[in-house]
C-alpha cells in the first residue's frame, strides 16, 4: 500500500468488497513522525531511487475512518524491525558477503548493500516503520 497515493480510495474499495462484519489486516511501511524521521526517510529514498507515498499511523488511521471502518488499531513492529534489519546486515556484511559477491558480483553487493544499510537507517531512524493495521467493517 506503500506505493498508492490515493489510500482513501484504496480503503473505500476495501471497505465495498469487504464482507459485513469482515475484518481489513495488513500490514504496510508507514513513516514516523517528527524531523528526524522525516529526514531518515529522504535519505533512504536516496539511496534506494525508490518513490513512494507512506503515511504516518495517525494519518492511516483517520483514512480508515473516513472509509468507514470501525475498531481500528495501528500496531508499530518498528523496534522488532530494526533488530532484523541489523541482523541482515552484519550477516551481508560478514558470513555471507563472499557468497553474494560470487553469486551477483561486486558492483551489484556493493549496491545492495548500501541500500540494506540505508533502510537499516531508515527503520532505526524513525523514517520507516513496518506496522500491521486492521479494522472492521461494520455488522450492517
Amino acid at each position: 500500500m506503500i506505493h498508492i497515493e490515493d489510500k482513501g480510495a484504496l480503503f473505500e474499495e476495501v471497505m465495498r468488497v469487504l464482507k459485513p462484519g469482515g475484518f481489513f489486516v495488513a500490514s504496510d511501511w508507514l513513516s514516523g513522525e517528527g524531523d528526524d524521521a522525516k529526514i531518515a526517510l529522504d535519505k533512504y529514498r536516496k539511496v534506494s531511487h525508490l518513490h513512494f507515498t507512506p503515511a504516518t499511523a495517525p494519518e492511516m488511521a483517520r483514512v480508515l475512518a473516513r472509509a468507514g471502518f470501525l475498531d481500528i488499531e495501528t500496531r508499530d513492529r518498528n523496534e522488532w524491525y530494526a533488530k532484523v534489519c541489523a541482523h541482515e546486515c552484519e550477516q551481508v556484511e560478514g558470513p555471507l558477503k563472499q557468497e553474494l559477491i560470487d553469486a551477483v558480483g561486486e558492483e551489484i553487493y556493493t549496491n545492495w548493500l548500501g541500500v540494506r544499510r540505508g533502510l537499516l537507517q531508515a527503520v532505526s531512524g524513525g523514517g520507516l516503520r513496518p506496522t500491521h493495521l486492521r479494522g472492521a467493517k461494520p455488522a450492517n
